[in-house]
């Protein structure tokens, strides 16, 4: 019990007390231990399906392909939305997709162009706001709480794109659900280096792992798109 009673009757207030103090527990508990092991698994799947909500963006709310006929040449060629949509009426312009997308679905082109273009913003703004917040307050009221709080929104967050038929709601909602990965993400290494040693095995292996993780992720997400037809099916499953 050499841990307990370090702690309990020294009671570690400065910073090199406090240091020791937890490396005598760690040697107490063990650092590559069952919990520990959960923690790094979480780590590795949270790490794993980061990719998916920031990728998710680029293909539920894509801009057009737009394309103008040359006078010249008789030849379609790229050119700017704006273009595009003003040449829409004498069909010498025309915007497609290369696949289904909210973007389509509710006919952001043209003059909800802007309207597209804002929502996007706020999906950048909502995945930031909500990545930092909870990450502050992890290490004013702890851990736990912001698991639970981040549990929620990210459910929440992923429902309402799915049933809300709303563009800019959507695209706010998936941005408040995306900032959930890169949350529990740091909270589960921050976990991690705080039950472990740093010559843990399991510790180490967590900067491999976040070297791999991603890659993977992404991977994996372009398979799970290219098998996917339905935005709405893809934002759901991500």
């Amino acid at each position: 019990m050499e841990a307990e009673e370090y702690v309990l009757e020294s009671r570690p207030s400065s910073g090199g007390e406090l240091d020791k103090a937890k490396a005598v527990m760690l040697d107490f508990i063990g650092s590559d231990g069952r919990y520990q092991f959960l923690v790094y698994i979480c780590s590795i799947v949270s790490l794993f399906v980061c990719p998916f909500p920031v990728t998710l963006i680029s293909f539920v709310a894509p801009d057009p392909n737009a394309e103008c006929l040359h006078a010249d040449t008789g030849k379609w060629e790229s050119c700017s939305e704006s273009d595009a949509c003003s040449k829409l009426a004498t069909n010498t312009g025309r915007i497609d997709f290369t696949f289904d997308c909210w973007t389509k679905k509710y006919n952001m082109i043209c003059d909800k162009a802007s309207h597209r273009r804002f929502a996007n913003s706020m999906f950048i703004l909502m995945s930031t706001l909500w990545t930092l917040f909870p990450l502050l307050l992890a290490d004013i009221v702890g851990r736990k709480p912001i698991f639970l709080l981040v549990s929620v929104y990210a459910s929440g967050g992923v429902l309402g794109t799915y049933f809300i038929e709303d563009f800019f709601w959507k695209i706010v909602l998936l941005g408040i659900s995306s900032a959930a990965c890169p949350v529990l993400t740091s909270l589960f290494i921050m976990t991690m280096s705080e039950c472990s040693k740093e010559n843990s095995k399991l510790y180490q292996y967590v900067v491999v792992a976040m070297f791999i993780g991603f890659p993977i992720g992404t991977a994996a997400f372009c398979l799970i798109t290219y098998l996917t037809i339905d935005s709405d099916h893809l934002a759901l499953i991500t």
